[in-house]
Order: C-alpha cells, then sequence, then structure tokens
C-alpha cells in the first residue's frame, strides 16, 4: 500500500471506531434502563471483544477490519455510559466527586499504556503483520478482565428497587457496603434510595418517558443539565481528544518524521496527561475550585493549540523540540483544568435519581 492509502485506511478505521462509539451510546441508553447497568457492562465488553476479535482475523480484508473497529467502538460507546453510571449510583455522595476523577486517572492509565505498548512493538518487532497483531490482541486483556468481573459485580440498588426487586436491593446494597442488611447505614441510605425513586416513579407512571424529560427540565435542575452537556460539548472541542487520535500523525507533522520518534513522542504525551489528571484530582480541584480553573485551562489551553497550528502553517518546521514541548504543555493544561472538571461537574451537578438521565 502507498503511504496515501495506508493514511486512508487508517482514517477510517478511527472513523468507523468513532461511528461505533456514538451508536454503542445510543444502545446502552436503553439497555442500562430495561435490563440493567451490569447486563450493560457484560453487554459492551463482548462486543469490544467480539470487535478485536474480528480485526485480529482480519488478514487482508480491509471490511473485516473496518467491521472488527466499529464492533470494538460500539463497544467502548455502551461502557462509556454503563460504567460511570453504575459508579454514580453505588457511590455515596461524599466521595463520588473524587471516583469520577480517580475513573478518568485509570481512563488516562489505559490510554498511556496503549501509547507505550504500540512504541514497544514498533521499536522491537521487525516490520510485519506483527506490529499490529499484538497491540490489537493485547486489547483482549481488560475487555475479557471487564467482563469476567462484571459477573462478579451486584447490580446497582437503584435499578434493583425500580425494577420492583426490594429484597434484591437492599441485599445488593449490604454487599456493596459490606454491612449486614440491619445495619442502620445500611437502612438510612436505603429509606433515601427509596425516597428519591419513589418520586421519580410516579411521574414515570403519571407521564411516561416524557415526563421524566419535564422532571429535568424544570428550573434547578434544567440549569444543570445545560451546564452539563455543553461542559462536555466544549471539552471535546478542544481538540484533545483529535489529538489523542491521531498523535503520531500530529508530531510527524510538527518535525518527528520517523515512526519510532512519533511514537516515543505519543507514549511521552499519555504519560504528561496522566500525571496532569492525577495532579488536578488531588491538588487543584479540591483547593481552586472547579469554576477557575475551567475557564483558565480552556483559555491558556487554546492559545496552545494555536501557536502549534500557526507555527507549522507558516514555518513548515522540520525536527523541533520546541514544538513539541508546546503540544505537551496544551495537553498539560487543558487536562489539568479542563479535562477533569467536566466529568466532576457534570456528575457532581445532580442527586443520584437524576444522574442516569443526566449521563444518558
Amino acid at each position: 500500500m502507498t503511504p496515501k492509502q495506508i493514511e486512508f485506511v487508517g482514517s477510517n478505521i478511527e472513523s468507523t471506531y468513532q461511528a461505533g462509539c456514538f451508536f454503542g451510546s445510543l444502545a446502552a441508553f436503553v439497555l442500562v434502563e430495561r435490563l440493567g447497568r451490569r447486563f450493560a457492562l457484560q453487554w459492551a465488553s463482548s462486543w469490544f471483544c467480539i470487535g478485536t476479535a474480528l480485526m485480529l482475523g482480519s488478514r487482508s480484508s480491509i471490511g473485516l477490519l473496518y467491521a472488527g473497529s466499529a464492533l470494538s467502538g460500539f463497544g467502548v460507546g455502551s461502557i462509556s455510559l454503563a460504567s460511570p453510571l453504575y459508579m454514580a449510583e453505588i457511590s455515596p455522595p461524599k466521595v463520588r466527586g473524587q471516583l469520577v476523577g480517580l475513573y478518568e486517572i485509570l481512563l488516562q492509565a489505559g490510554e498511556c499504556v496503549g501509547f507505550w505498548v504500540n512504541f514497544g512493538v514498533s521499536k522491537n518487532t521487525p516490520i510485519s503483520a506483527k506490529q499490529w497483531h499484538i497491540p490489537i490482541a493485547i486489547q483482549f486483556i481488560p475487555g475479557g478482565i471487564l467482563f469476567i468481573s462484571s459477573m462478579l459485580l451486584q447490580e446497582t440498588p437503584c435499578w434493583l428497587y425500580k425494577a420492583g426487586r426490594r429484597d434484591d436491593a437492599v441485599k445488593a446494597l449490604s454487599w456493596i457496603r459490606n454491612l449486614p442488611t440491619d445495619h442502620i447505614y445500611v437502612q438510612e441510605e436505603f429509606a433515601f434510595i427509596g425516597v428519591q425513586l419513589d418520586r421519580e416513579l410516579q411521574v414515570q407512571r403519571k407521564k411516561g418517558f416524557v415526563g421524566q424529560l419535564r422532571e429535568i427540565s424544570k428550573p434547578g435542575l434544567r440549569n444543570r443539565l445545560a451546564l452539563g452537556m455543553t461542559i462536555m460539548m466544549c471539552q471535546n472541542l478542544t481538540g484533545s481528544g483529535a489529538i489523542s487520535d491521531f498523535a503520531p500523525t500530529i508530531f510527524e507533522s510538527i518535525g518527528m518524521t520517523q515512526a519510532n520518534s512519533a511514537l516515543f513522542a505519543t507514549g511521552i504525551y499519555g504519560l504528561v496527561k496522566m500525571v496532569a489528571t492525577f495532579i488536578a484530582l488531588f491538588w487543584i480541584v479540591d483547593r481552586a475550585g472547579r469554576r477557575k480553573p475551567l475557564m483558565t485551562g480552556a483559555f491558556i489551553g487554546g492559545l496552545s493549540l494555536y501557536y502549534v497550528a500557526a507555527y507549522v502553517a507558516v514555518a513548515k518546521p522540520g525536527v523541533s523540540l520546541e514544538n513539541v514541548d508546546k503540544l505537551f504543555g496544551y495537553v498539560a493544561i487543558v487536562v489539568l483544568d479542563a479535562g477533569l472538571e467536566e466529568e466532576v461537574l457534570g456528575k457532581q451537578s445532580f442527586q443520584k435519581n437524576d444522574i442516569e438521565k443526566a449521563l444518558d
């Protein structure tokens, strides 16, 4: 294949993956409500593993490679809804924000591992099909762990309560808190869940799904919903997702023409994101709040990215570590001040019974 054909196929693989993520999140919207959060996790991880298997078996079939990429994305899209929803529903309100931040750190850690796997395989494996078979095959490990571990989990008490399985909900809450069912903490939390969900169920019976949407459109919830949606949308428009997806290509465009050099820089990029997320969670968010870091990070991160784009367009650089530093600076600032806040703000703005509709 010519370089242009390779670039074309790579772009199509990424596009089919993103399309799969979109439709996977839509499918999870129905699954988490009808069949439960635990089942949605099993469903998502199984599709991810099926997609990985198709990509491994594609060999010379580009169509099968696209199909595998789409199915893997379908699984990831479903996980992106089911996983934080499960976590939010079982976590105590006092630590929910920290758990959301920890979830984001683990996401960045997984992405970082993926970057370094690609670099290690490229550097130590002769040019052959193994250079892409090995990284894809490694995807079975996290996918398989998620599928197996989800079988060991209990369904969330919130979903069991709404399904009319009150006794099972108490048992699940007891298992999650590692306390006996008659413990006062379990009984008080279950009563609190019941008060919230009984009100929601009354609205659902009277007005149906449209009524639920009207509930979160009322003053007090409406502005929080709009805030969460806008922050999520704007965070994606910062370009951090695109840089993650096309990092090697971007590093090549600013002067790193050798594949290993671009992959090495991509690995460093992953480390920067992970460390910046860790600093944001355990230092910035609780000391400086959410609003100011969000505004500062969006502004300075935007300036850094515009600098890189303008420099590439005007100077047409060769190999320059200065350009790489600017891109790393952009990534660090955006993750420090914006990447984590949109997750924490979005989920801390709602009560437990409203989180599901807000995430959907």
